[in-house]
């Protein structure tokens, strides 16, 4: 899913509705496509020569030759919603890291757990020199974000129903199996 992040949008309850329905059309759009033609993408180059492909782009600096298509990933990783024990200690955060690759300069994830949310970042120091700036930022837009919503009224976000979904022909069962009485 690719979704523009809303950073030329000063008001940060404007930036949220921008964002949230770029996301609701981004997610759309997946779904249209769908996941096994998805899937069936990755048939199409084995996996042994996909990885060689990748570790060859990076080996030759390929990166460097030509604009990223992204330079930000944000991801969402769910976790459990009840507690976690592990020999008998509940586990109190759940936080997270994931790498950056050639010509992505910021990842993202952001973890939840029970009713909390977790967000960490990964960069790459040559593309983002001071990466406390954007721990601060983070920080700053949420407070900023927070403090909105305490003086907003609430705006109605626009949620289209999900359609149902048709059981196809293979999935019905017959009412009556044939030849039976």
């Amino acid at each position: 899913m690719v979704v523009p992040l809303g950073t030329q949008i000063a008001d940060p309850l404007e930036r949220l509705r921008y964002v949230h329905e770029a996301a609701v059309n981004s997610k759309e759009m997946t779904n249209a496509v769908g996941a096994r033609t998805l899937a069936d993408y990755s048939q199409l180059v084995p996996a042994g020569l996909a990885g060689l492909a990748a570790r060859l782009y990076t080996r030759v600096g390929a990166a460097n030759a030509h604009a990223p298509v992204y330079n930000t990933v944000v991801t969402n990783v769910p976790g459990s919603r009840v507690p976690m024990y592990f020999c008998g200690a509940r586990m109190v955060a759940m936080y997270g890291t994931a790498p950056v690759f050639d010509s992505m300069g910021l990842i993202n994830p952001i973890y939840s757990y029970g009713d909390t949310i977790a967000i960490s970042f990964t960069c790459d120091r040559a593309m983002m020199p001071d990466p406390d700036a954007y721990a601060d930022a983070l920080r700053h837009s949420f407070a900023e974000l927070q403090a909105a919503t305490q003086h907003a009224p609430v705006a109605p976000i626009r949620v289209r129903p999900r359609p149902v979904k048709k059981p196809t022909a293979a999935g019905r069962k017959p009412a009556v199996k044939q030849g039976a009485a």
